[in-house]
């Protein structure tokens, strides 16, 4: 069913079968995935548009990459399994894939539609689908509609842009030392400052909370600045993340065809001494 949804949704991107074309296509089998869409992608933990380094589950929900490894640590730290906050299915850092947004024009009544024609699939292989058209590069994939799988040399690129956007949100984060902060603010001419301020009267004032105490303006910095580093440190670790994929896409395809095979085979039901699957018996314990 995931699978299917996925297709329907998504142009998947994947690398080219060594030996024999696959009878079916796994999400462990994509590398990436293309979305055409004509609104901006918000991620639904940090609300931002468009997200940062967006990638996709394998429920097909889309969200920041530093904050699925935010998410993914808490659930670690509380000992607790990582559910995807929309559909609360179980997310792996594993099975998150690049997902490259196109951004199309929204076709209202009355406008103009470019349509552009597919390009015919291969001769059907007795006993199986036909084989996905290859593609060099993945800048060279043609902006294809939902529900197609296409095969793919080389995926460096894909991860050029996300890469980029996480490497300037890191300069945006870096607090500066104190080295290069000035030692004293500029003065503020005395003509641009009004010559008596205002009165408030004590009614228009809010009440303080009984019991709370009062937050100090050193206490608010701080608090923003233990926030900045957080956010830094999820942000470093998706660089981390991309660059690992670069490492192991570089690999040779009999190594990545073998890694591929174990992670399949670590999903799949084991079976106990008791007969009771090992999945079956940590669902009911949840």
């Amino acid at each position: 069913a995931k699978m299917r949804f996925l297709r329907a949704h998504y142009h998947l991107l994947c690398p080219v079968a060594s030996g024999e074309a696959r009878a079916s296509v796994g999400w462990e089998d994509c590398r990436a995935a293309r979305l055409s869409t004509s609104e901006e992608v918000q991620c639904p933990i940090c609300l931002v548009a468009p997200a940062a380094a967006p990638q996709v589950a394998s429920c097909g929900h889309i969200l920041c990459l530093p904050c699925a490894l935010r998410l993914h640590a808490a659930a670690v730290d509380e000992e607790r399994v990582c559910k995807c906050p929309v559909c609360a299915d179980a997310l792996h850092v594993s099975e998150l894939r690049t997902v490259l947004l196109v951004s199309v024009g929204e076709v209202r009544a009355g406008g103009v539609a470019t349509f552009r024609r597919l390009p015919l699939p291969a001769p059907r292989r007795r006993g199986g689908p036909p084989p996905p058209k290859v593609y060099a590069d993945v800048s060279s994939v043609p902006a294809l509609v939902c529900g197609t799988v296409s095969e793919v040399r080389c995926f460096a690129s894909a991860l050029d842009a996300p890469l980029s956007q996480l490497r300037a949100a890191e300069a945006a984060l870096v607090l500066p030392t104190p080295a290069t902060q000035p030692a004293t603010l500029p003065a503020t001419p005395p003509a641009t400052l009004p010559a008596t301020l205002p009165s408030t009267p004590s009614s228009a004032l809010p009440s303080p909370v009984a019991g709370a105490p009062p937050l100090a303006a050193g206490d608010l910095a701080a608090t923003m600045q233990l926030e900045a580093e957080e956010e830094l440190r999820y942000v470093r670790l998706a660089i981390e993340e991309l660059s690992r994929r670069l490492t192991a896409w570089a690999a040779p395809p009999e190594a990545e065809e073998h890694k591929r095979r174990e992670e399949r085979n670590s999903r799949s039901p084991r079976v106990s001494g008791s007969g009771v699957s090992e999945s079956e018996g940590e669902g009911e314990g949840e």
